[in-house]
């Protein structure tokens, strides 16, 4: 990712709930792949021939695209997890200023 990449978050428990359907549809999707690669590999098991080791090959290329999809989706959740808790340790932070302010002057 580029170095001057921003994100904002406008509401942490709306971003939470988007973080939660994203991290099920990588789940789904890369088990779904997953599957779906393996059985193009097992093919290998009970055949031979030029379009066998198509089939493994495509099943190996799925496999590999299935992982590496599945780690950037992952990369992506994190970035936005430590994201939402900076602004909750911030916010935090802030509503414990005003409060011993409001102490001093009170």
């Amino acid at each position: 990712m580029a170095n001057d990449v921003q994100i904002s978050i406008k509401d942490s428990a709306s971003a939470m709930q988007w973080l939660s359907k994203v991290n099920l549809l990588n789940e789904e999707y890369h088990e779904a792949m997953t599957e779906a690669g393996q059985t193009l590999v097992d093919s290998k098991d009970f055949a031979d021939g030029t379009m066998v080791d198509e089939f493994y090959n495509l099943g190996t290329n799925i496999l590999s695209a299935a992982q590496k999809t599945f780690e950037a989706i992952g990369a992506i959740a994190d970035v936005v997890t430590k994201t939402v808790s900076m602004v909750e340790q911030f916010t935090s932070g802030i509503v414990g200023i005003v409060k011993g302010l409001s102490g001093l002057i009170g």
